[in-house]
């Protein structure tokens, strides 16, 4: 009896969560969300720069013999993917600054693109796997 009583007075002191623990993890949240916000913004900053320093028509950097289609493979779908996935983290993360935490749904953004995903960066990686060769 005494152990089930110790059992049940320790459930009950852990379902009283501090508010101040609520803040601190909603706090850490937010930072992760925009270490991973600015994380994609320079990545997808990155690419854009790419595209345009090596594959615009007038590029003097990439010489004629390099066969860019094989060396950057989809880097233009992945950028794509990439801004889209970009826009619709912002729009969750605006809703995280609004207040409306409960209704901010990162992983939904990630699981709604993750065939998109995983099928771009598979080819992207074939791709790569023949400029090795």
């Amino acid at each position: 009896d005494l152990e089930l009583r110790n059992l049940h007075d320790q459930l009950l002191i852990d379902d009283q969560i501090d508010k101040s623990d609520i803040n601190i993890i909603q706090r850490r949240r937010q930072h992760v969300i925009g270490e991973l916000l600015s994380t994609e913004r320079d990545y997808s900053r990155d690419l854009d720069l790419l595209i345009e320093t090596f594959l615009s028509p007038n590029s003097i950097l990439c010489p004629e013999s390099v066969n860019k289609t094989l060396l950057f493979g989809n880097i233009r779908d992945i950028s794509d993917i990439t801004r889209r996935l970009l826009n619709l983290l912002e729009y969750e993360y605006t809703k995280n600054q609004q207040g409306d935490d409960a209704h901010c749904c990162i992983g939904q953004v990630f699981n709604g693109l993750i065939d998109q995903l995983k099928n771009i960066y598979a080819e992207y990686c074939r791709n790569h796997e023949w400029v090795h060769v």
